[in-house]
């Protein structure tokens, strides 16, 4: 696949750097000469030094030949003028663009998008993808990372295991007898640092990694099976309130009248905005790392703190701090991902990562087949893949012992007309089942084909 990305800022970059290591053609275009440098070193993609909403720039990309582009520069109007050059000038058939400000996001004004009109095929929106990761995640104690499937029917989660989890120096086949009403499948397993697909002799030891395919309803008993007890959410703590701050005040307001949460803010008339749009929420206004605020704040009464400013230290510093001083849990925004490794490693419990959930959300749209969500893993060591078996697909009508699938690709669950099904060996995929996999990256490709629709189904 030919793909042109408009931007080499942290999502443009990662974007580029992923999809280049599955084999796709990718050229990058920034105003920047060193971000291009930077990536170039990293990544292998071709680079133009310049505008991508400029015809120049874009025929030096050879746009014509492109099936794809992707507009992630750091303005709104450039992106969607990328699409327009993209599509009026070079016929480019698939334009993505990341729009962030809620304006140009309001219902009322959908119309504006289409051939006729501004010609974005598909919106990335970030800030509300974000603030749903951010959520899922707040009542998933123990749980570093939370990945809703299949209309919130399944989830994929990330947790470690403690010293004291039922499970450890176990083989996992024992998992089904010592927890037989737990409807989960353990997908991956890192230990020591290297992740790896399971099979049923392996072992997990303390402080081994793991990613498990839950039906939703029992993800809490399965983080209990790893060691980790459940503590209610009362009090929240959010550090920034920026869009991001603001969109997670009036999620958790709406979901959940239990759950008070307080707010600071630097920015004074942010401050005020704030408290004026949500008026059961503490609002202070005041720099989180500064004595006065903390004297203000009784730290030790909070549950869980989220730290979101537009700073990645600030996220990291004020939340290690926080629990320090008493909060259980923490949960910081890093954009970088090098900051992510190193504050994981300091005792962080949850890092987003804005970069790889905008990448997840382009990627769904990159693959090809019946996939309707694609969500990397341990650094782009493998993909969740959400999936719909049509009549033609390859995957359905045979037993799944029989379907030689190879190793690096695991069936983490199966929603049939509602019902969660953890799959057997025996096992029968049916038309419109939706299904849950975990694939290496070098397996990807197979997974495509797996659900891929045969010419007949046309």
């Amino acid at each position: 696949m030919r793909i042109i990305i408009c931007g080499a800022g942290r999502v443009g970059g990662s974007i580029a750097q992923y999809l280049s290591r599955q084999n796709n053609d990718v050229v990058l275009i920034d105003p920047e000469a060193h971000r291009l440098l930077d990536l170039g070193d990293v990544a292998d993609v071709k680079t133009v030094l310049g505008d991508g909403s400029l015809p120049e720039h874009l025929l030096e990309a050879e746009a014509a030949s492109a099936d794809m582009l992707i507009a992630v520069t750091a303005s709104d109007q450039v992106n969607m003028v990328c699409c327009q050059m993209a599509h009026s000038l070079f016929k480019i058939p698939m334009k993505i663009a990341r729009i962030r400000l809620d304006s140009y996001n309001d219902p009322r004004w959908a119309k504006m998008y289409g051939h006729d009109h501004v010609p974005v095929d598909i919106i990335i929106s970030p800030t509300h993808t974000i603030v749903d990761a951010i959520h899922s995640r707040l009542d998933a104690h123990g749980a570093f990372d939370v990945v809703p499937l299949i209309s919130d029917r399944v989830r994929v989660v990330g947790t470690r295991c403690s010293a004291d989890c039922p499970i450890v120096f176990k083989p996992l086949r024992q998992l089904t007898s010592l927890f037989p009403d737990l409807h989960i499948t353990i997908l991956l397993i890192t230990h020591e640092g290297t992740p790896r697909i399971p099979t049923a002799d392996d072992i997990l030891y303390p402080g081994d990694s793991v990613y498990f395919a839950a039906e939703t309803s029992h993800m809490m008993r399965a983080l209990q099976a790893f060691g980790h007890e459940y503590c209610p959410v009362k009090n929240i703590l959010i550090v920034g309130g920026g869009n991001m701050g603001l969109f997670l005040g009036q999620k958790i307001n709406a979901t959940s009248r239990e759950l008070h949460t307080t707010i600071v803010e630097n920015n004074q008339l942010r401050a005020r905005a704030i408290a004026e749009a949500l008026p059961s929420a503490t609002v202070l206004q005041g720099d989180i790392m500064e004595a006065e605020i903390l004297s203000n704040l009784s730290p030790e009464k909070f549950d869980t703190i989220v730290s979101l400013t537009d700073d990645d230290e600030v996220n990291a510093l004020s939340v290690l701090m926080f629990k320090k001083l008493g909060v259980k849990r923490g949960i910081s925004v890093i954009n970088k991902g090098i900051y992510a490794t190193l504050v994981s490693e300091l005792g962080l419990d949850v890092i987003v990562n804005p970069p790889l959930i905008t990448v997840a959300t382009i990627l769904r749209h990159v693959r090809h087949g019946r996939i309707q969500a694609v969500y990397p893993v341990q650094d782009g060591f493998a993909e969740l893949f959400e999936a719909t078996a049509l009549s033609t697909s390859h995957i359905i009508g045979t037993p799944l012992r029989d379907l030689h699938i190879k190793d690096g690709i695991i069936i983490g669950a199966i929603v049939r007309a509602g019902e969660v099904i953890m799959p057997r060996p025996d096992t029968i995929a049916q038309e419109d089942d939706r299904i849950v996999i975990l694939a290496k990256q070098s397996m990807t490709r197979k997974v495509e084909q797996l659900f891929s629709v045969s010419l007949d189904y046309f």
